[in-house]
């Protein structure tokens, strides 16, 4: 198996950092396919970013979830009930296989390209770098946990419980998603809701719809479509989208089947109370004129919304960034990530911090090749500042 040096990558003791060494580890994992489907190559990235801290004496844990999804591996850096902090780190990526041959991994003087590269095989890599860098005394003072997932792309649907349990026991959780522009952080997200509706009627031929008692899935759908999409309201950030489609074998056969499968984003669980109220409605409504609907997927991500502790938090790594001449912005997420279950498992939750760049889930991926060494910097401060607070206390 492939083997990552970060060993080499980061050095406190002389503050030098091996950049060129970060880009060749992270061009060995970008040029590993780990797409859904790709189960065998995202265990193996997985275990390739385990290596380096197994060899220091961390504890390693396998979960084979799922045959859907590669082994999602768990890293301790010794046995505890509780952690301080918990780092979150997904190696799977949106695209298909044979991806990474068809565009592996390259590089220009200012940024980096490949599959995963930005989402985010990059801060997987990071939170390694920073970990070896951990001062022995950190090391001592905190218990670190680390999850490197591998389905956050269809919505953490096998690897949710896992990350819950090790969240629920941690006092602080670190998401490594990519970072925003003027190195924004993430304390807040909007939730995630995606449901899939099936809709069975009554074919007939189209020209006797009328005499023949025809029910068209297809029209109770673009009912459910007209009414869901009114739901969309830019005051409260909630949107709704009907995002795919199915029905119908033929323009003159009245369809018996329909399939729809809408994404829905809220800032509030109050909003997302609304969305299903009217999909009650809607079922009703369906009852009543005749068509059979069938809920065949449900994933439901909640809000991201920071409380009092994590306002604190980020108010003190605001300060600790700045001390180090870098900038801190808090952004909210358009998207979820794993940091939506660890902030509402209880865990003090900072996320995107992970090097920057941009065009996440198509053919022009990218990451900022600058933006590597100042957030593998700061967050191996957060450690050490981290262990510092716990011994004070």
């Amino acid at each position: 198996m492939d083997t990552i040096s970060t060993e080499s990558c980061l050095n406190t003791k002389d503050n030098t950092f091996s950049l060129e060494g970060f880009l060749l580890d992270l061009e060995k994992l970008v040029n590993i396919d780990s797409g859904h489907g790709a189960t065998e190559g995202a265990t193996r990235v997985g275990l390739m970013l385990a290596e380096p801290l197994v060899k220091r004496g961390w504890i390693i844990e396998r979960h084979n979830i799922s045959p859907n999804i590669g082994e999602c591996i768990v890293l301790k850096n010794r046995q505890a009930e509780r952690f301080d902090a918990l780092l979150l780190g997904h190696v799977d990526t949106v695209f298909p296989a044979g991806e990474s041959a068809e565009r592996p991994f390259y590089r220009d003087e200012e940024r980096a390209y490949g599959p995963g590269v930005f989402d985010m095989k990059q801060g997987c890599l990071a939170i390694v770098n920073a970990l070896l860098a951990m001062s022995p005394q950190a090391n001592e003072a905190l218990n670190i946990a680390v999850i490197f997932n591998t389905d956050e792309e269809i919505s953490s649907v096998y690897s949710t419980p896992l990350i819950r349990s090790y969240a629920e026991r941690s006092e602080h959780a670190f998401v490594f998603e990519p970072v925003m522009e003027e190195s924004g952080r993430c304390i807040e997200r909007r939730g995630v809701f995606r449901f899939t509706f099936q809709f069975k009627g009554k074919a007939c031929h189209s020209s006797i719809l009328r005499s023949q008692g025809g029910r068209s899935a297809i029209a109770e759908m673009g009912y459910w479509i007209v009414a869901l999409w009114e739901l969309n309201n830019d005051e409260t950030d909630t949107t709704v989208n009907p995002g795919i489609v199915k029905g119908g074998k033929a323009a003159n056969i009245v369809a018996d089947f329909a399939e729809l499968t809408v994404d829905v984003r809220i800032k509030t669980l109050e909003e997302q109370d609304k969305v299903l109220a009217k999909l009650e409605e809607l079922q009703e409504h369906a009852r009543s004129v005749g068509i059979i609907t069938t809920e065949v997927d449900r994933r439901t991500r909640p809000p991201m919304i920071p409380d009092e502790r994590t306002k604190c938090y980020a108010e003190h790594l605001r300060e600790l960034s700045l001390s180090m001449g870098i900038p801190f912005k808090l952004w909210t997420g358009g998207g979820a990530s794993d940091g939506n279950t660890a902030a509402n498992s209880g865990a003090i939750t900072i996320d995107r911090l992970g090097p920057g760049g941009g065009e996440g889930h198509t053919a022009d991926e990218y990451m900022l090749i600058n933006s590597v060494e100042p957030n593998i910097r700061f967050f191996h401060a957060i450690l050490e500042d981290l262990a510092q607070l716990k011994s004070a206390q």
